[in-house]
């Protein structure tokens, strides 16, 4: 494959005319090695080394935002909780706005 054909992918790819689903099955039906993105999301220090710990594994399905951290250097994994998932916090206040919009519940008991 030539590098125009390249080129022109970069700059398709940089003007975000190509999705991103888009664009990885073009690069692969084109017979190119798209980079994978690094799983390091943010610094986090491996305790034992200090060695900067790749992201393994992020949950939310409780609710919590939890992520798994595994350094290369020494094999140490750490869980963190990062506090309320964003869709729980969410999900949260759309109830809680629903609660005080509902009219309110007749108490006389009469039907």
């Amino acid at each position: 494959m030539s590098n125009s054909w390249v080129s022109i992918l970069v700059a398709i790819a940089a003007v975000g005319l190509v999705a991103a689903g888009a664009g990885a099955i073009l690069a692969h039906r084109l017979g190119l090695r798209l980079p994978r993105k690094p799983k390091r999301v943010a610094f986090m220090p491996c305790p034992d080394c200090g060695t900067e710990m790749d992201l393994e594994d992020k949950s939310t399905f409780t609710g919590r935002d939890m992520r798994t951290y595994r350094c290369p250097a020494c094999g140490r994994e750490q869980i963190v909780d990062n506090g309320v998932a964003l869709w729980q916090a969410l999900h949260d206040a759309r109830e809680e706005d629903e609660r005080e919009s509902a009219p309110p519940a007749d108490q006389s008991g009469e039907r």
